[in-house]
Order: C-alpha cells, then sequence, then structure tokens
C-alpha cells in the first residue's frame, strides 16, 4: 500500500509522461483492452484510466508506442494489476488496475442515423472543455485587447469549435 505522498507523486510522473507498451506484450495488452488510442487531432489523449495500488486514486495515462517517450514500461498484468517498471532507474515503478472502458464506446452502440455513441461522448466532452475555458476570465481578457479584435477572436474561437465538432462527427 502507497502513501497519499507517494500516491500524488506517482500520478504526477504519469500524467506527465505516460507509459510505453512493450511490443512484445501487444497481444497481452489487447486482451484486457488496451491500445494506443488517437494518433492525433483535437480533444483527448486517448490514453486509458487506471486506479494506483492504494485504490483510490485515479489517473488518465498517455500510452506510447515509442520508448524513447518514457522510460515507464507497461508489463504484464498480475491478479488484478499491471506491473509498471522504470527501466532507467531498473526498478518497480509501481501497480495500477485498469479501468473497463464504458459500454457506450463498444462499436455496436449506435444512434438510429449510424453515429457511435463513442464519437458523440467525445464530441460532448470537447463541447464541455471549451465551455469551461469560455467561463474563466482569462479567456475573455485575451479577446479585450483591443476593441476591433476582440469579435475576430471570438468568431475565430467559435469557428475552431464547430471544426472540432466536425471532426467527432
Amino acid at each position: 500500500m502507497i502513501d497519499t505522498v507517494a500516491a500524488f507523486r506517482m500520478k504526477t510522473e504519469l500524467l506527465c509522461k505516460g507509459l510505453y507498451l512493450d511490443k512484445t506484450l501487444l497481444d497481452h495488452y489487447s486482451k484486457h483492452g488496451i491500445s494506443y488510442g488517437r494518433k492525433g487531432g483535437a480533444g483527448p489523449l486517448g490514453g486509458r484510466y487506471f486506479i494506483l495500488e492504494d485504490n483510490k486514486t485515479l489517473v488518465n495515462v498517455a500510452l506510447w508506442d515509442k520508448p524513447q517517450k518514457t522510460n515507464l514500461v507497461l508489463r504484464e498484468k498480475i491478479d488484478n494489476f499491471f506491473e509498471v517498471y522504470d527501466v532507467q532507474n531498473e526498478l518497480s515503478f509501481g501497480k495500477l488496475k485498469l479501468i473497463p472502458n464504458p459500454k457506450y464506446y463498444s462499436p455496436e452502440y449506435i444512434t438510429s442515423d449510424g453515429i457511435q455513441m463513442k464519437k458523440i461522448a467525445l464530441s460532448i466532452a470537447c463541447f464541455n472543455r471549451l465551455r469551461r475555458s469560455w467561463l474563466s476570465p482569462s479567456f475573455w481578457a485575451s479577446t479585450k485587447s483591443a476593441e476591433n479584435s476582440s469579435l475576430f477572436s471570438i468568431l475565430l474561437r467559435l469557428f475552431l469549435f464547430v471544426l472540432n465538432l466536425y471532426y467527432y462527427i
């Protein structure tokens, strides 16, 4: 069991560095529903949610296909936890429990128009992120620098928002 400070440090490092998926274990990862996720575009990174070994700290971790991106490697699942190994320091980093994807992320969940529910969920997440940024004082302070540019800035952000929604739908 890890204490609060250790969990905070572990979560911070996982958020900043992500995990390398060892190519020799791709079949093992696949059996447990783990893949690299999205390769680009706007919106959520496409990592996976895990719970730390304290069984209460949640972290969304980027999953990499290049070992140069991180020193942390996701190893095999033992019991309910995946082992994380630190190749730089040559020691065990900790254990992670995979959180299953929501059922509506499965391809069989579609709307009557044939749109995958996962795409709608990602669009809503993107909208909520933009809505929160638009409500922040720093957003509006950046648009008030010049009277003429503020309208342009708002229209540009609206255009980018619509473009982002189009990407997911």
